[in-house]
């Protein structure tokens, strides 16, 4: 089993645009999510998925002059460019995916190998997070294996649904099985 990290970033945020390449102190804010993120022990790949619009050709540009790892799929669909970049990636349906969001600088790896571990010693949970009642915003961090991504693409019509990953699995709390790790 493979596991596929995807940090999802984009310039157009309408909060603060271009926050996930601001300079805070010599580096873009993806710069430190992406350098704390890989001290994680238990991903196998790690992916940045932003859109292929023009705005944010400058994270393709930052990841292509870093050595990350880049998709660049369709904006307002996030679930669409999950799911193709994981496809883009091999990802098979038993392998894991674990999402992550690049405005989250203090991102902490071992929050993440724990939410990996969980999920991995579960057979019966398809979707795994780290709880909102227990890790401060920022530390967000969830998984699920590329068949249930699969299921959710296929499956989800609700633009909620689609304009975020994860909404039609963990608001089907009858046909899937939740995890949270606190």
């Amino acid at each position: 089993m493979t596991v596929i990290c995807i940090t999802q970033a984009r310039l157009g945020s309408s909060r603060l645009p271009g926050k996930v390449m601001m300079d805070i102190q010599g580096k873009p804010l993806l710069q430190y999510h992406l350098e704390r993120a890989a001290l994680a022990q238990n991903m196998d790949q790690h992916i940045v998925a932003t859109s292929d619009k023009e705005i944010d050709l400058g994270i393709a540009e930052f990841c292509d002059e870093h050595g990350y790892d880049c998709f660049r799929g369709d904006e307002a669909d996030v679930l669409k460019r999950f799911y193709d970049a994981a496809t883009v990636a091999g990802a098979k349906p038993s392998d894991l995916i674990v999402r992550l969001t690049g405005d989250c600088p203090l991102i902490a790896a071992e929050i993440i190998d724990k939410a990996i571990k969980s999920h991995q010693e579960r057979s019966e949970v398809d979707y795994t997070h780290t709880s909102k009642d227990y890790y401060p915003r920022g530390f967000d961090a969830e998984v699920f294996s590329m068949q249930t991504l699969t299921e959710a693409y296929r499956e989800a019509t609700k633009d909620a649904e689609r304009e975020h990953v994860t909404p039609y699995i963990y608001n089907h709390p009858q046909r899937y099985q939740l995890n949270a790790v606190t």
